[in-house]
């Protein structure tokens, strides 16, 4: 029978106060193509969406006002496991 394998990275951060949104970016490791991939209203997020082996590195965006995603930081490098 076939195996399905399934890989993923858990990106967790500090809950910020009095926010109810906050935005995911990603991009391959040591490139800065980064790209919207959710939305979440938890301080975590499992992506499921990514390869194997790869690695990525993340922003989180906190606080969507004005039109616009605000408080972004760069992650470590994550690899899928």
């Amino acid at each position: 029978p076939d195996k399905n394998y399934y890989y993923g990275i858990y990106v967790s951060w500090d809950a910020l106060e009095d926010l109810s949104s906050y935005g995911i970016l990603r991009a391959e490791h040591g490139t800065e193509d980064y790209q919207w991939i959710a939305m979440t209203t938890t301080n975590a997020f499992l992506d499921i969406a990514c390869d194997a082996s790869h690695q990525y590195d993340y922003k989180v965006y906190a606080g969507y006002y004005d039109g616009q995603w605000h408080k972004g930081e760069k992650s470590a490098p994550a690899t899928a496991m």
